[in-house]
């Protein structure tokens, strides 16, 4: 059901992150990182019909790696 819900918990996240940018040349660049997030009493939204509510659904854990790349065709832009 939705509505106010007493139980409630507050979340706790710990986040880790780590990562490196590369200049190629003066008009491109590549972007990584790695990162690990470990959440307790993570929070979620039950949406209902009239009304929205929210509920703890447990511990969580992200992981994951993200990689960019940008670049620069003409010489009138430049990165650095």
């Amino acid at each position: 059901t939705s509505g106010w819900n007493p139980t409630l918990q507050a979340s706790k996240s710990f986040h880790y992150e780590a990562g490196m940018k590369w200049l190629v040349t003066p008009m491109s660049r590549i972007d990584s990182s790695i990162f690990y997030i470990q959440t307790k009493n993570e929070i979620l939204i039950d949406r209902g019909v009239t009304n929205s509510s929210y509920r703890n659904v447990g511990d969580t854990t992200r992981k994951g790696f993200e990689l960019s790349g940008q670049s620069f065709f003409t010489k009138s832009t430049k990165l650095l």
